[in-house]
């Protein structure tokens, strides 16, 4: 199965003004039983290979006008 994670935005409404980039922002996740600190991008990876969706495409970078 396919999936594609848009990421492409500068997080403007988050708070973070442009200074991070919004998908690397941590977030808790329970591994193994193991609670960890991982970008929230590499949760959403994570939880979609979990579920059979294999063949992903990450949208980075902001269309400019």
């Amino acid at each position: 199965m396919k999936g594609i994670i848009t990421a492409a935005g500068k997080g403007m409404r988050s708070g973070l003004d442009g200074k991070f980039r919004k998908e690397m922002l941590p977030m808790y996740d329970i591994r193994n039983g193991k609670l960890i600190l991982r970008p929230i991008i590499d949760l959403i990876i994570y939880r979609m290979m979990e579920n059979n969706i294999n063949d992903i495409a990450v949208v980075f970078l902001q269309r400019t006008q």
